[in-house]
């Protein structure tokens, strides 16, 4: 993984794993096909009158998410590994091929002129979430006349990339097969993902003690675990890693009568039960988390998240001790296929 950050822009990897929501993007060169497909053929080469017909065309588009993921990954792989040799200090042992990278954006250009023609389908690539395959379809009546003695074959542009099929709106009728395809060049913008591994347990004795990179609540509210309860204050920092085998999957919440082999107590100085938040890491999960934040409510128990743009929650940090409804929440990301 070094080697990309080296080569896409001296990344310091220490450095943007403090910093996660900073780190820089770079462009990916990748490269799409135009084709035409047909779509409708009729022969009239043998009467000498002229044939006028309405035909409905239908104009899809597919995207498999989990498809444009692995691509990306091996283009990036690819990328750094075909410039490895002009940096001496290139080290490829720390898994790039394992990484996992966010998409920003996508831009299509052909013969070095950009064009916007696959704008609404490339649009896709960047709010596509694991695994899902999407397909939107709009539909045209059109008018075609066939003249005496001939033939029409009408055609539809295709535009390929990545997991993604986006017939266009573009028509062409023509009294030939026609088989040419195009190169389309595709420049994506990434960057890696930094994973959440684990958490820090912090204390203080004063709001001013609290961590600047602690785990804030979603609307602003006091991220103090032990608000209201007295004891030391408590904040969450995140640890992250940029390898998905590291990641957490989820975080468990503990609470017993006593203490536990020197983890870090959320009730410290409070009294009563000990409770501890544990990160699971499971090698199946196919989504690992990303960020964490916190849920504080006054008014009652919290179903889903799904309303906040979080996948997943722990149990009610306060149960059992009465005051605010407590949660952490996460965000996850997509676990890449192994480039081998």
């Amino acid at each position: 993984m070094q080697a990309a950050f080296d080569i896409l822009g001296g990344f310091n990897l220490t450095y943007w794993l403090s910093y996660p929501a900073q780190i820089p993007s770079f462009p990916v060169p990748m490269q799409g096909t135009v084709f035409w497909k047909p779509v409708f053929e009729y022969d009239n080469s043998e009467n000498d009158g002229t044939i006028t017909f309405r035909k409905t065309l239908s104009f899809s588009t597919t995207f498999t998410a989990r498809v444009f993921a692995s691509e990306v990954n091996e283009a990036i792989y690819r990328y750094a590994t075909a410039q490895q040799s002009s940096t001496a200090s290139l080290d490829l042992t720390l898994g790039l091929g394992s990484a996992a990278f966010e998409v920003l954006g996508a831009a299509a250009s052909q013969e070095n002129t950009t064009t916007t023609e696959f704008d609404s389908a490339l649009r896709l690539v960047r709010e596509h979430a694991a695994g899902v395959v999407q397909t939107t379809v709009q539909s045209t009546e059109q008018t075609y006349t066939v003249g005496p003695r001939s033939r029409l074959n009408l055609y539809q542009k295709v535009f390929h990339f990545a997991g993604l099929d986006h017939e266009c709106d573009a028509v062409r009728v023509s009294p030939r097969v026609l088989r040419e395809s195009e190169a389309v060049d595709v420049v994506v913008r990434a960057r890696p993902v930094a994973f959440v591994k684990d958490i820090q347990v912090v204390y203080g004795d004063c709001a001013a003690e609290a961590p600047p990179l602690r785990v804030v609540e979603v609307h602003g509210g006091n991220a103090d675990i032990n608000a209201g309860f007295g004891g030391k204050y408590v904040w969450l920092v995140p640890l992250y890693t940029f390898d998905p085998a590291e990641a957490a999957s989820r975080f468990d919440l503990i609470v017993q009568e006593d203490g536990y082999g020197g983890w870090p107590d959320l009730a410290k100085g409070a009294g009563g039960q000990f409770r501890f938040l544990r990160a699971v890491h499971d090698p199946r999960a196919h989504v690992k988390i990303r960020e964490l934040a916190f849920l504080r409510s006054g008014a009652g128990a919290v179903g889903g998240v799904e309303g906040w743009g979080f996948s997943g929650r722990t149990e009610d940090i306060n149960r059992e001790r009465q005051g605010d409804w407590l949660y952490l929440m996460w965000k996850t990301h997509a676990v890449p296929e192994p480039i081998l």
